[in-house]
């Protein structure tokens, strides 16, 4: 209940009018009007983006091999990386950012537009970094 924007969320989703809000982020946006159409709140939608963002950020790397496994633990224990804990929108985006990063060209621009569609900034900063590591 104390995490930025919890209220916020709260009542997006309780009202069903995150697709209006969120227009521009549809990926949150769907994920925000199943919470609604589910009569559940933002703490069920706070752990539905950590159970996809860990799945992303933990089991596939896992499944890659361990040093994908490490560098997805290196990049999230980061102390910066802390408040996405918080932002879910933000926590998503990231995950795709990083499971991008692990895939050949073709796939990984799907999951670059994936993090765009979940968070506007977020993914195109990721998108910026991807093509200045790409240069």
């Amino acid at each position: 209940n104390y995490f930025p924007d919890y209220a916020n969320y709260d009542q997006y989703i309780t009202n069903g009018t995150a697709g209006l809000r969120f227009s521009f982020e549809p990926v949150n946006a769907f994920l925000m009007t199943s919470m609604h159409n589910l009569n559940f709140s933002a703490k069920e939608y706070y752990w539905l983006v950590w159970v996809i963002s860990s799945f992303f950020l933990f089991l596939i790397p896992f499944i890659y091999g361990k040093r994908y496994f490490i560098f997805s633990i290196f990049l999230l224990l980061n102390p910066i990386n802390i408040v996405m804990f918080q932002t879910p929108r933000q926590f998503l985006a990231y995950s795709f950012f990083v499971f991008a990063l692990m895939l050949s060209m073709k796939i990984k621009i799907l999951f670059l537009v994936l993090a765009i569609l979940s968070h506007t900034i977020s993914g195109f900063l990721s998108l910026y970094i991807v093509f200045f590591d790409a240069v």
